[in-house]
């Protein structure tokens, strides 16, 4: 019987990676989900640390980096129901995952 899996190799862009398609085709839905979660909580890991706390700037408030916008700020505009195009427009030096995080955080640690 043969694989039909081998005849899937890509044949451009990814081809090095054709293992790893395979692998990912091989697994459950939900193993999927997990490593997307995974790397979710990897990236908000990264977010986090590039976060600044400082007592001598905003009072040690969790603030974004070379800035004085805190991340308390961001994630209460967005509670209060404000757009995340309004607050990108204020803010253009923040990105939608800076919001999202943001959000997050507070969430979880306030």
């Amino acid at each position: 019987m043969t694989n039909t899996l081998d005849k899937t190799k890509p044949k451009s862009g990814l081809a090095d990676h054709w293992q790893l398609w395979r692998w990912l085709l091989e697994i459950q839905p939900k193993e999927i989900y997990n490593l997307c979660l995974l790397a979710v909580i990897e990236k908000f890991a990264i977010w986090v640390d590039s976060l600044v706390r400082d007592p001598k700037l905003m009072g040690g408030e969790l603030i974004f980096p070379q800035s004085r916008l805190s991340v308390r700020r961001i994630a209460g505009r967005l509670n209060r129901g404000e757009s995340p195009e309004f607050i990108l427009e204020d803010y253009p030096y923040l990105s939608s995952i800076d919001l999202a995080f943001a959000q997050l955080y507070m969430e979880i640690y306030q």
